[in-house]
């Protein structure tokens, strides 16, 4: 929460650009997240998605649309 320590709201942007990584604003295109079940496939390669959908990918895409959706609420009052 890099963000709520500095104040500095560059912060917002660098998280936006990751939680776009998990909706398909990755090299290939494609996104690993599913939001419409929660799940997140296990990583990206030049030959395309992997298909596994495993808890530390899964955690890490909720934790991020959680932070995200945290740093929201705060950029909206940060002065």
């Amino acid at each position: 929460m890099a963000m709520r320590v500095t104040h500095d709201g560059t912060w917002w942007d660098v998280a936006q650009r990751a939680y776009g990584w998990y909706l398909g604003r990755n090299a290939i295109g494609t996104p690993p997240a599913d939001p419409a079940d929660g799940s997140c496939r296990d990583g990206l390669s030049p030959a395309g998605i992997n298909a596994n959908r495993g808890a530390e990918s899964t955690l890490a895409w909720l934790s991020s649309v959680e932070t995200l959706a945290a740093l929201d609420g705060y950029a909206s009052r940060a002065p």
